[in-house]
């Protein structure tokens, strides 16, 4: 571990006392580095993440003793499947009392972990992998703990010994690059079918993966000129919050989760997309129907929905619009439409 910044032991009982580091001026960016792209299977597998304080003041910052109860690892193979952390970590993050350091990081300073990414996940696979780092401010004490996400970084795990990494190196280097391409060139309706997926599934961050959160708090006019007055960091806050409420309220807004979904229609240039989809929400007895418009720019190879637009319809206009009928048929249902 480096750092400049000036450190005291202490010993918790978090049964006494509560960690609330939060704070307006508070930006704090959360780097992950692997220290190789390429990692043989059997041996262990490095990675650093840097702290740094972005604000303008200084950053009251606890790290346990134990790395498991401030840090952790999401990490999913190429084909989207996540893999789970060791059922030992788990067990260990269930305790009352634990030894943390508290440091004081001063504006535009940096802090850098190494972490082993074996301490948190097994592997008994090789391919490529997509990693982000999460760093608990209050320590880890369930899965609803707050916590920074890194950048996502991509390695490839090689089922080799590490005297012959050499000469595959440049095969497994360019595997990552056409995983790293299939990952730009998702289509404009893979990006909102996987964002109505992550609704679904209450995940935020693979969720907001596929949103401009930025352009898509923009669309309020009544919004517009109060954000153009703010600083950067300002900014930064308000879209964070923009964010907690969209994906926390979800539930009671125009965006909520559908019970079906399909996409029926697609239109594209080289810079914009429009995707069309028709959803089918249970609420009780009652089923409503909707149509969906979600807009989409292009930027930096990747699509991201800044837009969308919601109608409630009939079923017989959601049906005509389906090839293949399959919204939900149930007399014990009553139909809410507009018609």
């Amino acid at each position: 571990m480096t750092f400049n910044a000036h450190s005291q032991s202490f010993i918790s009982d978090v049964s006494q006392q509560k960690f609330n580091q939060k704070n307006p001026s508070h930006i704090i960016n959360i780097t992950l580095e692997p220290l190789s792209v390429i990692y043989p299977l059997s041996e262990k597998k490095e990675f650093s993440i840097q702290i740094k304080n972005t604000g303008n003041i200084q950053y009251p910052l606890n790290i346990a003793d134990e790395y498991e109860l401030s840090f952790s690892f999401i990490v999913y193979d190429k084909n989207g499947v996540q893999k789970i952390i060791r059922p030992e970590i788990i067990q260990e993050r269930i305790r009352d009392n634990f030894a943390y350091r508290n440091f004081i990081l001063l504006a535009g300073e940096t802090l850098t972990f190494p972490l082993f990414l074996d301490d948190f996940i097994d592997f008994d696979a090789s391919g490529v992998y997509r990693i982000e780092a999460q760093f608990f401010p209050e320590f880890y004490f369930s899965d609803t703990s707050e916590y920074y996400l890194s950048n996502a970084v991509l390695v490839s795990l090689i089922d080799i010994a590490p005297n012959d990494m050499e000469i595959n190196a440049d095969v497994d280097i360019a595997n990552i690059n056409d995983y790293s391409r299939n990952i730009k060139q998702y289509n404009p309706d893979d990006v909102v079918a996987e964002a109505l997926v992550a609704l679904q599934t209450q995940n935020e961050d693979l969720f907001f993966y596929h949103v401009n959160d930025e352009l898509l708090y923009l669309n309020n006019v009544d919004v517009q000129e109060l954000y153009s007055d703010l600083t950067r960091e300002e900014r930064i806050q308000e879209i964070a919050r923009f964010r907690t409420r969209l994906f926390y309220g979800i539930n009671q807004s125009d965006l909520a989760p559908p019970d079906y979904f399909e996409v029926v229609k697609t239109s594209y240039t080289k810079r914009n997309a429009t995707v069309t989809v028709l959803s089918q929400f249970m609420t009780g007895r009652v089923i409503s129907n909707r149509r969906f418009e979600f807009f989409l720019e292009k930027a930096k190879d990747e699509w991201k929905i800044t837009d969308y637009s919601v109608t409630l319809i009939s079923r017989e206009l959601a049906q005509k619009n389906l090839e293949q009928p399959t919204f939900i048929e149930d007399d014990n249902y009553e139909l809410l439409s507009d018609f």
